[in-house]
């Protein structure tokens, strides 16, 4: 969801389904899975996008917009290393 209004920016959080197809205007699609997502594993412990770590904790409209692939890989406990770097923060939780 995008934290600033206005903002193309959307904050990642946790799925709440194993696999979901978004199909855009523009003839391409995005997949969400989060495979191991279950009951025990509610916690973001890292995220992929078309089979690259992705380290920020948001999206950009225009990535989502390409399409391809975003997996949640999920765990029992949060990871609390991921996504918390200065770089890797959306613009409205900066200093």
């Amino acid at each position: 969801y995008p934290v600033a209004p206005g903002s193309n920016e959307y904050v990642i959080g946790a799925p709440a389904s194993r696999e979901m197809i978004l199909h855009f205007e523009n003839g391409r699609s995005l997949i969400l899975q989060a495979p191991k997502l279950d009951a025990k594993n509610v916690y973001i412990q890292g995220v992929t996008l078309n089979g690259r770590p992705w380290t920020k904790a948001y999206f950009r409209h225009e990535d989502l917009v390409q399409g391809g692939e975003i997996v949640y890989l999920m765990g029992p406990r949060p990871n609390k290393a991921w996504g918390t770097g200065p770089a890797d923060r959306p613009y409205a939780m900066s200093e």
